[in-house]
């Protein structure tokens, strides 16, 4: 996981235990919003790979870099 990654997912778990504490029905709306939000930024960051047009694409990040490759 990247770094934004473990901010957001530090942010939803605080949110989450903070919604357990809460009795007021607007605040518990609120919070879930939050986290619902902090959920699609997450999924923003790192999108499904069959997104990338092509279901044999290949994540070239992940490979080491070589002066001949294709």
């Amino acid at each position: 996981m990247c770094e934004r990654c473990i901010e957001l997912e530090e942010k939803i778990d605080l949110y989450r235990q903070l919604s357990t504490w809460v009795i007021d029905n607007e605040t518990r709306r609120g919070i879930d919003s939050l986290v619902q939000k902090y959920r699609v930024d997450k999924k923003e960051l790192h999108p499904p790979r069959e997104h990338l047009g092509r279901s044999d694409a290949r994540d070239f990040r992940l490979w080491p870099s070589t002066p001949n490759a294709p």
